[in-house]
């Protein structure tokens, strides 16, 4: 039981520590991704800062350090987050910008998938607390 439970919580935590990594050097890739942020009202002295951090988290939930912390600042991240899609979500439907939560990769207007996408990185988190 003990062995399973480490491994479950290994593989959250370093699945979780990806999705950070992915989205924020995506983030970085993509030149279109101010200009997202912006649409999203997201203030602009933020916007620099959001990619890199999302890459620090990431990297160091997939090399295993100070992995609670690091964690809990993702899980804080994803409510962050998902508080700006909400936001957009009262946008008129035609006027709602795309989320960019990975770059160029989610060029959909933001939906109802984005905050469902974001709950299941949520449970990914909490898996990686729990066991």
């Amino acid at each position: 039981m003990f062995e399973s439970s480490f491994s479950l919580g290994l593989i959250s935590r370093v699945a979780f520590g990806l999705i950070f990594l992915s989205s924020g050097t995506l983030k970085l890739r993509d030149k279109k991704w101010p200009m997202a942020a912006e649409l999203l009202r997201v203030p602009r002295l933020v916007t620099p800062i959001v990619a890199p951090l999302e890459i620090v988290v990431g990297a160091f939930l997939v090399v295993g350090f100070q992995s609670t912390l690091f964690i809990w600042a993702g899980l804080v991240a994803l409510i962050v987050f998902s508080a700006v899609l909400i936001k957009a979500l009262s946008f008129p439907k035609d006027e709602r910008p795309v989320c960019a939560c990975f770059g160029g990769l989610a060029a959909k207007p933001v939906g109802a998938w984005s905050l469902l996408r974001n709950g299941a990185f949520m449970l990914c988190a909490i898996g990686a607390l729990t066991f």
